[in-house]
C-alpha cells in the first residue's frame, strides 16, 4: 500500500517535470542542447548559468542589465502592471550590483573579467569566479556547476588546434 500511495497517487518531482515539457524541449534535452533542467538535479538545486560570464564578460551583462531597466521607464511612467515592473527593476538592479561585485572579488585576485574569457583558461577561471560569488552568496547550498563540458570544449579544442595548449 505504501509503494502505491507514491507510485499511483502522488507524482515524483521528475514525474512532474516531464508533465510540462515540450515535444521539442525533451528532444533538445537528449540531444544535450539545454542542459541543467530541473529533473536533473531535482528540487531545490540552484543552477546558474555560470558560462555567461566567460562567454560575454561582465561589462557586457551590466549594460544589458542598465538597458533592460532603462527601457522599463515608459511602463513605469504610465503605470502599466506597477508591481510587476517596479519588482522587475529591483531585480535588474540587483543583478547589476552583483555583477559588479563578481568582478570586483576577481580584480582582487589580478584577473579583469569586465570581458569575455579569451582562451580556455580564462574560461575556466572566468565560470569558476561566477560559480563562487553564487556559492558565496547562498552559501554553498545545493549549488550545482552544471554541465559545462561541452562549452569549456570549445575553448580547449580552440586552444589546442592554436597550439596554445597540449595533451
Amino acid at each position: 500500500e505504501f509503494e502505491y500511495l507514491f507510485t499511483d497517487l502522488r507524482k515524483t518531482h521528475n514525474q512532474g517535470v516531464f508533465d510540462v515539457y515540450s515535444p521539442d524541449m525533451l528532444r533538445c534535452r537528449k540531444s544535450g542542447v539545454l542542459t541543467g533542467l530541473p529533473d536533473g538535479y531535482g528540487r531545490g538545486r540552484i543552477i546558474g548559468d555560470y558560462r555567461r560570464v566567460a562567454l560575454y564578460g561582465i561589462s557586457y551583462l551590466v549594460r544589458e542589465r542598465e538597458l533592460q531597466f532603462a527601457d522599463l521607464q515608459s511602463r513605469l511612467e504610465k503605470g502599466e502592471d506597477l508591481e510587476a515592473t517596479i519588482r522587475l527593476r529591483e531585480e535588474l538592479a540587483e543583478h547589476r550590483h552583483a555583477l559588479l561585485q563578481i568582478q570586483e572579488m576577481a580584480a582582487k585576485y589580478g584577473f579583469d573579467i569586465s570581458r569575455p574569457a579569451q582562451n580556455a583558461q580564462e574560461a575556466v577561471q572566468w565560470l569558476y569566479f561566477a560559480y563562487l560569488a553564487a556559492v558565496k552568496s547562498q552559501n554553498g547550498g545545493a549549488m550545482s556547476l552544471g554541465r559545462t563540458a561541452s562549452f569549456l570544449d570549445i575553448y580547449i579544442e580552440r586552444d589546442f588546434k592554436a597550439g596554445v595548449i597540449n595533451e
